[in-house]
C-alpha cells in the first residue's frame, strides 16, 4: 500500500533554498516517484529512476561510455598532438 509522499506532497520535486537562491531538486524521500510505502516510508523498488544517456555524435562509439574514434584522420593521441603542433606552428 502506497501513499502520497508527504515531503514533496506528491510532486516528486522539492525547492531547496539558501539565503539567495531557490533550486528545484528531486525529492530525497520518494526519489521523484511521488509515492512512498505506507509501511516502510520508502519509494517503490520497481519505480527506480534510471539516468538516460543522450545519443552521442557519430564520432563516438556508445557502449555506456563514449570512446572517441577516428576524427579527421586522427586515430590516436599522437596523431592529434601532431595535428595541434602543425596548427599552432607559426
Amino acid at each position: 500500500m502506497f501513499q502520497e509522499c508527504p515531503i514533496c506532497k506528491g510532486n516528486g520535486n522539492i525547492t531547496v533554498s539558501d539565503s539567495i537562491n531557490y533550486v528545484n531538486s528531486t525529492c530525497p524521500t520518494c526519489n521523484g516517484t511521488r509515492i512512498i510505502s505506507a509501511l516502510t516510508g520508502l519509494p517503490p523498488a520497481s519505480s527506480k529512476k534510471e539516468e538516460t544517456v543522450d545519443k552521442c555524435s557519430a564520432d563516438c562509439v556508445c557502449d555506456g561510455s563514449c570512446q572517441p574514434t577516428e576524427w579527421m584522420g586522427m586515430r590516436n593521441r599522437e596523431d592529434f598532438s601532431n595535428f595541434l603542433n602543425q596548427l599552432f606552428k607559426a
